[in-house]
């Protein structure tokens, strides 16, 4: 294993392959809550303009008609995954009533926890996954399926991967799905390894003295993240899967779903898990299907919304994931993994749990001994200025607990004043981007209004688009190409012309389901 890294290591120091390190794909899964001004639960329908959740590759509904998911596609680093995020939140912000706002935190305000939670029990339009909601409502209770987050998936670039693969097949002879499951596996496990520091920098759902939630009483101060402890976005004590050998984590998985224990491989919340190729696993979104073709990217499931962040996560964010990322790829894992693995849940659990402002005694030896690997790491290997101000913003955040993304919103809490603050933010952002013209002209100037319309009018139907040298809408094997200057007379509306491009969608706007 230590001749192999050495030879990866060696190689990703060539100019040709380490261009391709810091070219990694992201997709983003954002959830949010339609809110009402009063900070009740929106009990408007789902907007109609917006096209068939089942369909709609972009924006759609989880456990009620209030949960929105906001779901980017796969982009090319960390900037152009968040830009995609702010023109899908403008996209919806269009179609929201005027008494309407997204909540930016991960819990719901106070108001829906005192007179909202039967309805939202029970409101879900999305008629062929009822069944499911009502089944994980039951077993894990409305309040934790209600925890937004965000949901993060990375992918290495594919071309650094085949060649990390070629340096290392013969050697192994694996095959290349095989070699994917195992790289991809070794890097959830360093993740988990040091997912305490991230639900330190980034954990934000403190829990208000005014919501009971299902915590132990004797804790009674503010938490950092409940949806990183273990009373949050997780699984049952008794149903927990383990990440000390791929083997096992695989084994266990097809026990829990073979026994019916989870309805399926999506009831796993673990903070990291492996997904595959959705285009070749179709509608059977199985395990050994995964296995056999290959993982294709990592998802981590562990991110509290950003209230500070327009998108709900931060460029910054993703490109210290990306960092450690690459570091852990390179770096061999501890010989005693299991104990190290269940030390590592410990103190995640324990960071999740405690105040906001404070840190254990063990956190800054930790932190310190990993980010001079990382900084370190960066030099040696030439990474964009960018992921060098990344680890500078953690650092700070180690420095002093209160510039933390919890230790900010935790500060929030000492007059109960979390409503106000979440809807200040909410008001703020409805304003802010109804006044925004058109983003795509403000991230690059060649975008004309009549390209930002047509992309508009695409995400709302659930047409494929791609924004780069040319603006390119795509339904299956068709395909629609403008120049970003584009100017079009449009005499019935952006829709009403993409409509006519693609009459293949129409079929689809009949119901909204």
């Amino acid at each position: 294993m230590a001749d192999e890294l050495k030879k990866i290591s060696d190689a990703l120091r060539t100019p040709e392959l380490n261009k391709l390190m810091y070219k990694g794909r992201f997709a983003v899964r954002m959830e949010t809550h339609r809110i009402l001004t009063d900070g009740r639960a929106s009990r408007y329908p789902y907007p109609n303009n917006l096209s068939s959740r089942r369909t709609n590759r972009y924006l759609t509904t989880v456990i009620s008609d209030n949960m929105m998911e906001l779901k980017s596609s796969p982009q090319q680093g960390s900037d152009n995954v968040v830009r995609q995020l702010d023109l899908l939140q403008q996209t919806l912000y269009s179609e929201l009533q005027s008494d309407e706002r997204l909540w930016p935190l991960s819990l719901p305000p106070e108001p829906v926890y005192k007179h909202d939670l039967d309805f939202l029990k029970h409101h879900s339009t999305r008629y062929w996954i009822s069944g499911h909601n009502s089944y994980l409502i039951n077993k894990y209770g409305i309040k934790r399926q209600l925890i937004a987050g965000v949901r993060v998936n990375y992918s290495l670039n594919e071309t650094l991967l085949r060649r990390i693969y070629e340096l290392s097949a013969n050697q192994h002879s694996k095959s290349m799905a095989d070699f994917r499951n195992h790289l991809y596996f070794k890097m959830a496990q360093f993740f988990y390894l040091h997912r305490w520091l991230f639900t330190y920098l980034y954990g934000a759902s403190p829990v208000s003295p005014t919501v009971k939630h299902d915590i132990p009483d004797d804790i009674k101060h503010p938490i950092r993240s409940l949806r990183c402890s273990q009373y949050g976005y997780t699984n049952r004590p008794d149903e927990q899967v383990t990440y000390d050998s791929l083997e096992s984590h695989i084994e266990q998985l097809e026990k829990l779903i073979d026994d019916g224990t989870y309805a399926d491989y999506d009831e796993f919340f673990g903070p990291v898990r492996l997904h595959g190729d959705a285009e070749l696993m179709g509608e059977n979104d199985n395990l050994p299907t995964m296995i056999k073709q290959g993982v294709k990217y990592l998802q981590f499931r562990i991110f509290d919304l950003d209230p500070f962040a327009l998108s709900g996560i931060s460029a910054d964010t993703l490109d210290f994931l990306e960092v450690l990322m690459l570091y852990g790829l390179l770096m061999p894992l501890p010989d005693n993994l299991p104990e190290r693995l269940a030390e590592a849940k410990k103190r995640n659990n324990e960071v999740a749990l405690e105040d906001p402002l404070k840190e254990p005694d063990w956190l800054q030896d930790a932190a310190d001994q990993l980010m001079t690997q990382l900084e370190k790491f960066i030099t040696d290997y030439q990474a964009p200025l960018k992921y060098k101000m990344a680890l500078k913003f953690v650092r700070r955040r180690l420095d002093d607990p209160s510039l933390t993304i919890g230790g900010q919103v935790a500060s929030q809490l000492k007059e109960d004043s979390i409503l106000s603050f979440g809807l200040k933010i909410a008001n703020d952002r409805y304003s802010d981007f109804l006044r925004l013209g058109h983003p795509l002209a403000e991230q690059d100037e060649r975008f004309s209004s009549t390209a930002h319309r047509l992309v508009m009018a695409a995400i709302k139907l659930g047409i494929e688009f791609d924004v780069g040298d040319q603006i390119v809408l795509k339904v299956g094997n068709h395909k629609e190409t403008f120049a970003p200057d584009v100017k079009l007379d449009m005499p019935e509306g952006a829709r009403q012309y993409v409509i006519a491009l693609f009459p293949e969608v129409e079929k689809e706007l009949s119901s909204n389901e």
